[in-house]
């Protein structure tokens, strides 16, 4: 990193700060490690994350259009509402 820094007296409290942001930065690491799961393990996860959404948008969040508001839709399935 490379911190620039004034000699002005004026410019004392910015220094300061732009060295104390140095210290810190200086002392970040990274650690790399391996990915290791496999296509199979996301997709799975995916799906169970979609599964899980899904549910929710059905369970919480019913358009106020559905089945034009004389009915009230009971299932979503893929964004189809029944209507009952």
């Amino acid at each position: 990193m490379i911190a620039t820094v004034a000699s002005a007296a004026v410019q004392y409290s910015h220094t300061i700060n732009t060295l104390k942001y140095a210290d810190r930065a200086k002392e970040i690491k990274t650690h790399v490690r391996r990915n290791t799961g496999t296509v199979d393990t996301h997709i799975t996860e995916y799906q169970r994350v979609i599964d899980n959404l899904q549910v929710h948008i059905c369970t919480h969040h019913v358009p106020k259009n559905v089945c034009g508001g004389l009915f009230y839709a009971t299932h979503c399935s893929l964004g189809v509402w029944l209507c009952r």
